[in-house]
């Protein structure tokens, strides 16, 4: 990930099949995506947003995390790498970091729109923990992945009770059309 395209900077929803052409188009109803800055570029694990992020986050694959701003959902579509063909995939996994209480999940959606199946990410207390899920369907292909992070979406001011969430790696089968 080129440092322009990172903390503080917006991430182009179609990064991921455009500029590094992977086949995943991503859509939230927040303010748009954020990577996390490598360090001496920019504050690292989104403490360009709150200073304390760093010590909640953790990364699994150094140095970059992804979030959606503005919300806690973020919707992942597949294409054919590099094209806007629409394509399916046969699962998709992610690595998830701080998920201290139940909520963090991923739904599974054929091209039809309809649920495949929904799962909810394994809690993992404490800071700076790791948690994955990762869904690999035998007979049915996946067209789309709803992502739903924590309780509560990344900000400057937070509360008791929260339960901040971001991704670190996505893991999913090669899109085909």
């Amino acid at each position: 990930m080129p440092d322009a395209f990172a903390a503080p900077n917006l991430l182009p929803a179609d990064f991921f099949n455009v500029n590094s052409p992977r086949g995943a188009v991503f859509a939230t109803s927040g303010s748009g995506f954020q990577v996390s800055a490598n360090a001496g570029v920019a504050p690292i694990e989104f403490d360009n947003i709150n200073p304390t992020y760093s010590s909640l986050f953790t990364v699994f694959s150094p140095q970059r995390l992804f979030t959606a701003l503005g919300s806690r959902k973020l919707t992942v579509r597949f294409f054919e790498p590099g094209s806007t063909t629409p394509a399916t995939s046969s699962g998709f996994g992610a690595v998830f970091t701080d998920v201290d209480r139940p909520g963090t999940k991923i739904a599974y959606f054929d091209t039809m729109g309809c649920r495949l199946a929904r799962f909810d990410v394994p809690v993992s207390p404490g800071s700076e923990t790791l948690s994955f899920l990762g869904v690999r369907f035998l007979d049915d292909r996946v067209a789309m992945v709803r992502i739903t992070s924590g309780n509560s979406r990344l900000g400057a001011n937070e509360t008791r009770g929260r339960d901040l969430v971001v991704m670190d790696d996505f893991i999913y089968g090669e899109p085909t059309p």
